[in-house]
């Protein structure tokens, strides 16, 4: 009896081993995750796939019929951050116009050359001298702009310091309160501004509902949010004689949120993605040159945004980064609904090359380029040698154009009258980009006249 039950016991043992075993084996064709995130890299012969998108369900119950999971967490800790090619840094001193008083807690952002296209950009405000500090830029033309007024232009070099004088316009102080359909005080509310084409916070109410802000030039156009309530009307500011204006405002009700998480092809989240709430039509434009205001959030290092006070009814969403393409995502939410959503994004192209006019480098060019069905959806300038690099490009036929304007002063209208017009110097081109590499063109610029 003792050895039956031995032999027993031991064949219970090697059931339990095989089936660990078998197990362990199973798992073996996971993606394994390695310390500090691991990169596939990407070659000619063996290019890297997209994965499919999982839509995680919305708060009202509603959600996507799929065999996977619909809701799953990046399979590793590690975020995803491009590596950062030559920098140098650069030190912003906003001034309230000629009077060279310190600008205190003014938002300053730093936009690169042609960064309305691409809407990656870096923000910090002002301290109690008026300065903002930027340690790593990346090297080439940037735009600085404040937050509701001022901009300059201005290039980095590597391993340099940039320092630049940012004038701000003085303008009246605005007051006001954020109630909401009721006629309740909103307690997390705050007001916006529209900046070049895109919404900019400028303010949070107190918890009295009641805010106020100095220094907005008469004219700016301002609306309020409260989480979970639909934006306000969009108000002009118009100010006294003494440079006073009061401005309440008034939220439409409840609205959704959206919310979610970045992945990159192997399911690790991507940080410094930025997600665009855009207002764009059903038709063939992605981010056209001249757009609604839109309002953005950046991803966090888990890949992770949301947007708040989303109002109901369509939605697109614009997804961006550095080295993947564009996506846009189209949902239609109800009011007082959470939407969450998990968005894959696929490998993008890359375009790089010198721009030179009779052999000789062309310095502050710009390359645009023109996706087919995307609309203008990347644009770079050119260092003093005549490079350029552009990347998160969407694969397929391009229309590229290179172009010179002559003047330095960062205006969308000017590059615009560039396209329209034959009278400025420019190169275009069809090009057919492939994601995981790179395309070089050489445009040579026309003699000018």
């Amino acid at each position: 009896m003792k050895s039956g039950g031995l032999v027993a016991a031991l064949a219970f043992a090697l059931a339990l081993l095989a089936g660990l075993v078998w197990w362990l084996a199973r798992d073996g064709d996971a993606p394994s995750e390695v310390a500090g995130g691991s990169r596939a890299s990407v070659s000619s012969e063996a290019p890297l796939t997209t994965l499919p998108r999982v839509d995680a369900p919305s708060s009202n119950g509603s959600s996507v019929a799929s065999s996977t999971p619909q809701q799953r967490e990046a399979r590793g800790n590690a975020s995803y951050a491009p590596k950062q090619g030559p920098a140098g840094s650069l030190l912003v001193r906003a001034v309230w116009g000629s009077s060279g008083k310190p600008a205190v807690n003014v938002e300053v952002r730093v936009e690169r050359r042609a960064g309305t296209l691409l809407q990656l950009a870096e923000a910090v405000r002002t301290d109690a001298s008026g300065a903002a500090a930027f340690d790593a830029v990346e090297c080439g033309l940037h735009v600085v702009r404040g937050d509701r007024s001022g901009s300059a232009i201005c290039q980095i070099r590597e391993g340099q310091r940039t320092e630049l004088e940012l004038p701000l316009d003085l303008g009246a102080t605005v007051t006001g309160t954020i109630l909401d359909s009721a006629g309740r005080n909103v307690s997390q509310g705050a007001v916006w501004i529209l900046s070049n084409g895109r919404w900019v916070e400028l303010v949070e109410c107190e918890a009295s509902s009641r805010y106020s802000v100095a220094n907005v030039p008469v004219g700016s156009r301002l609306m309020a949010t409260g989480r979970d309530l639909a934006p306000s009307r969009i108000a002009a500011v118009t100010a006294d004689a003494q440079g006073r204006a009061v401005v309440d405002f008034r939220l439409e009700g409840p609205a959704a949120s959206v919310l979610g998480q970045v992945l990159d092809p192997q399911e690790q989240p991507v940080a410094r993605a930025v997600v665009v709430l855009a207002d764009v039509p059903d038709g063939p434009q992605l981010l056209p040159l001249s757009q609604a205001p839109r309002r953005t959030a950046a991803c966090d290092a888990e890949g992770r945004f949301v947007l708040h006070s989303v109002p109901a009814g369509p939605v697109t969403l614009v997804v961006q980064s550095e080295h993947f393409a564009p996506r846009v995502e189209r949902l239609v939410v109800v009011p007082a609904s959470r939407n969450e959503v998990i968005l894959s994004l696929s490998l993008g192209a890359e375009l790089t090359g010198v721009v030179t006019r009779e052999g000789q480098p062309v310095a502050a060019a710009q390359v645009l380029v023109d996706a087919r069905g995307l609309g203008m959806c990347g644009g770079a300038a050119t260092d003093a040698q005549g490079r350029y690099r552009l990347t998160g490009l969407p694969e397929g036929d391009v229309t590229v154009i290179a172009l010179e304007i002559d003047s330095l002063q960062e205006s969308e209208t000017g590059i615009e009258a560039a396209l329209r017009s034959n009278t400025p110097p420019h190169s275009r081109h069809e090009l057919e980009l492939v994601a995981g590499r790179a395309v070089i063109w050489n445009p040579e610029l026309k003699p000018k006249d």
